[in-house]
């Protein structure tokens, strides 16, 4: 059976505004005893004990949380728009004559590792775009903070674009990588 102690603790860390504590002077003194927790504060009157936790303040956190989906729209907008030149305006011959093995197969893979990396940041921008324009139409709840904002209402949208935009970077970094290898092989300048 758990102490009063192990009880007593569970409570105070619970979600809860507030608990009444048992009724014996001893346990009493016990509570009264103990080391304060934080911001909490025992209320004692004659007939109970309360434990009263301060409650953090509810807030509007839509502004903040459209700020930061928005702070993610612009680097998968720059990232897309880099690609666009890299891999379909100037895309890599599909063979020559002289390639190995590992060449011939970058330059197959190539092509489509772009196309993977550029719908992966454009599918960021999207998840980003249509979640501020919810957050911006419908009624958003209170919430203790952005973050429990977005954990609470948000969270798969939060992922997504976090994800796919991490995905897109990878593969804009592979890109990048793959040219510079094919630009090594032709020499310092490239010739």
């Amino acid at each position: 059976m758990p102490s009063l102690r192990t009880i007593l603790l569970l409570l105070l860390l619970s979600p809860t505004k507030a608990f009444v504590a048992p009724n014996s002077p001893q346990q009493r003194r016990q509570l009264l005893q103990r080391p304060s927790l934080g911001n909490n504060r025992v209320v004692e009157s004659k007939t109970e004990v309360k434990m009263v936790a301060k409650v953090d303040a509810l807030g509007q956190y839509a502004p903040a949380a459209i700020s930061l989906f928005n702070n993610m729209k612009l680097p998968a907008t720059i990232l897309a728009g880099a690609m666009i030149p890299l891999g379909l305006a100037a895309p890599l011959k599909l063979e020559e004559d002289d390639d190995s093995k590992l060449t011939r197969i970058l330059r197959r893979i190539y092509p489509v590792a772009v196309m993977i990396a550029l719908s992966s940041e454009l599918i960021s921008v999207m998840w980003a775009t249509v979640t501020v324009n919810q957050l911006t139409e419908n009624k958003v709840p209170l919430a203790a903070s952005v973050w429990d904002l977005l954990r609470q209402e948000y969270e798969l949208e939060w992922a997504a674009v976090n994800a796919h935009f991490v995905l897109g970077m990878f593969g804009f970094m592979w890109i990048i990588g793959t040219r510079a290898y094919f630009v090594a092989q032709k020499g310092p300048l490239g010739l």
